[in-house]
């Protein structure tokens, strides 16, 4: 889950090992909770992206109401930030 100090919640992000989305997997995680799945069932580049702007529609930053996303030390995702930055 995804917390932002004292100001509101961001939903999780579940990613589940399967080649196709079944819609059972997921209906008894909480609401607005983001399915997602991979083959391997960790995360890959393509999902990283997926989590990031899910984190920013429910955020949603601005100039004057910046928000501060701090990552685990994961290899893949700070090879995409530095892309993206």
């Amino acid at each position: 889950m995804l917390h932002e100090c004292c100001r509101s919640f961001v939903p999780s992000a579940l990613i589940l090992p399967r080649k196709r989305m079944n819609p059972l997997l997921y209906k008894d995680a909480p609401n607005e909770t983001l399915p997602l799945i991979s083959d391997t069932g960790y995360m890959n580049s393509h999902l990283f992206i997926d989590c990031l702007k899910y984190f920013v529609k429910h955020s949603k930053p601005s100039a004057e109401d910046p928000v501060l996303l701090i990552a685990d030390n994961h290899y893949l995702q700070f090879r995409l930030v530095e892309r993206i930055i």
